[in-house]
Order: structure tokens, then C-alpha cells, then sequence
């Protein structure tokens, strides 16, 4: 997920997060997993995920993060 610069720090991720939470619990999932870049493990944190260490993921020879949240 990426917000454009223009529409950055008026909430917009955080409520996409919101929406994802609550259309997740409505299809009785039991948490949310996803990958970062390690700018934005606190980001995440804030929404309640937790640092997992290291992915998998070699997506464009980047370096990420597993992220997980338990609803």
C-alpha cells in the first residue's frame, strides 16, 4: 500500500488499515500478515502489528519485513 505524497498525513492509510481490520474479522480471519521495507516496521507497529524479522521476499532485491497482527 502506498499513499501519493500529495494525499500523505491525512489519515488515509490508517483508515485503509481500519477497513482491511474490519473486512477481515467480518470473513473470520484470524490476523493480517504483511511485508515492509524496515522504514516502515514502526509505521506498522503503530496499528498494532508485530515484527516478525526478516522476509522471504526478495521483491525487486529490496530487503523486508514480515509484519504480523492478530485480530
Amino acid at each position: 500500500m502506498e499513499v501519493v505524497q500529495q494525499f500523505q498525513n491525512r489519515g488515509l492509510a490508517g483508515k485503509l488499515l481500519k477497513h482491511l481490520f474490519d473486512v477481515s474479522i467480518q470473513n473470520k480471519r484470524k490476523g493480517v500478515v504483511l511485508t515492509c521495507e524496515k522504514h516502515l516496521v514502526p509505521y506498522y507497529e503503530k496499528f498494532g502489528f508485530v515484527n516478525a524479522g526478516l522476509s522471504a521476499s526478495v521483491h525487486g532485491g529490496d530487503v523486508f519485513y514480515d509484519m504480523r497482527k492478530l485480530l
